[in-house]
Order: C-alpha cells, then structure tokens, then sequence
C-alpha cells in the first residue's frame, strides 16, 4: 500500500519530533541527551516555514499532514518537558 502525502507529511513530521523528544528522557544529566529535547523543539519550530512553502506550492494536504504532525510533535514535546524537568532537576 502506498503513503499519501497526507500521510508522508504526518510521517516525517511528528517521527523525528517525537523521536527526539523521547530520546532525551534516556540517560543522565551529565550524557547530553537532554539537549535532544531542543533539536525536537528546533524541529517543532521549522514546521511554520515548511508550511508556508507548501502553501506557496499549492499542497493543502501536505500542510494538514504537517499541522497533524506538528500537534502530534508538540505534545510529546509538552510531556517530555516534564519528565526532563522531573529527571534533571531532582524533584522525583
């Protein structure tokens, strides 16, 4: 079965974000993975520019994919926040 371009879009948006932002719950203070959290962030943040190209380009349903993943990305962003801030911060 082949993807969509909705589905591309919701793909590689909320994959890497996601991703990252998981990723930077492993591990210790001292080994750098919390920084991943803000590449996730970076990441999160590009999705308006990438959206307004698509937009110049005519492509409604790649903008939904991206919005979808962009929801999807900013709420694993929300809650790795917290469990980033419970992990590093000493208030477990």
């Amino acid at each position: 079965m082949r993807l969509t371009g909705f589905q591309k879009a919701v793909i590689f948006t909320a994959g890497p974000i996601a991703l990252l932002s998981l990723l930077s719950t492993a591990g210790s203070a001292d080994q750098g993975y919390y920084n991943l959290w803000f590449l996730g962030l970076l990441g999160w943040a590009l999705t308006i520019p990438v959206m307004v190209g698509f937009a110049i380009a005519g492509k409604q349903r790649v903008i939904a994919g991206i919005a979808v993943g962009a929801a999807i990305g900013f709420v694993a962003l929300g809650c790795t926040c917290f469990v980033n801030l419970a992990l590093y911060h000493g208030t477990t």
